[in-house]
Parts: structure tokens; sequence; C-alpha cells
């Protein structure tokens, strides 16, 4: 719904209320007005920003449990849904994660060969329900 206020769900102990742009994302508005290279626009009420901090908070705590890669976790956290299509059926918008993970690294952020392996996978298996990882090498 654009241009409306939106109340998100209580699942990390308060109400985030929004008011969506003209597109029905949680961004500035004002951000349409002028000439950008890249935004960041899925910021949707399911798989959008309180989604990918609730990833990033629950993912912190498992990586203090499980020593799991914190640069892996936190990236996965933001980039697991970041290019879905739709907010329901995408089967394969973790393949599409995974490759753009490819596209930005080096450019948005710099992660070593293995950590880059690590979040590919995650990326791509995280909707097929894999919980298991085992490396190749």
């Amino acid at each position: 719904m654009s241009n409306s206020w939106i109340d998100e769900c209580n699942e990390l102990g308060y109400y985030s209320i929004n008011k969506t742009d003209r597109y029905g994302f949680n961004n500035n508005d004002q951000n349409y007005n002028n000439a950008i290279e890249a935004i960041l626009i899925g910021d949707s009420f399911v798989h959008g920003e309180g989604h990918w901090m609730r990833v990033l908070y629950n993912g912190r705590m498992l990586a203090e449990e499980t020593g799991a890669n914190l640069n892996v976790v936190e990236l996965f956290a933001v980039m697991h849904d970041c290019q879905r299509d739709n907010e329901h059926y995408d089967l394969e918008h973790g393949r599409r994660a995974a490759e753009y993970v490819h596209k930005i690294r080096g450019k948005w952020f710099d992660i070593t060969d293995k950590e880059t392996e690590l979040l590919v996978e995650a990326c791509k298996y995280h909707s097929d329900g894999c919980l298991l990882y085992t490396s190749p090498s």
C-alpha cells in the first residue's frame, strides 16, 4: 500500500510503525526524485528491514553459541532475501542472492574467498530448507 502508515509485528518487543513511500516500500520517498546509481528497494513488511534485523539478532546469538563466522552471519542477514521478486512464492530468490554476492563483493564489502563460499551456499540454499553445509574442499 503506497503512502500508508503500516504497523509491523511486535517480535522484538516493540511495534514498528512506518509510512510507506509512493511504491509501498519503507524508503524515503524523496529518494525517487534524484538520479541514483543504486537504491535498496525491497524493505517489504514481510521480508524487509524488520525481518533482516530479526535474522541478524538470532544469527548473532547462534554464532556466539556455535562459533559460526560472524562476517558471514551478518552479511547473510541482509543478503538472503535481497533478490526476492515477491512476498509469496519465489523459490529462486536464494540462488539470485547468491549470484548477487559475487557481483557486489569488493564493491560493497570485502570478505575472504572462504567467507564468500559460505555466504553463497547459505544464500543459495536457505529457501530450500538446507540446514547442513559440507564444504566441497
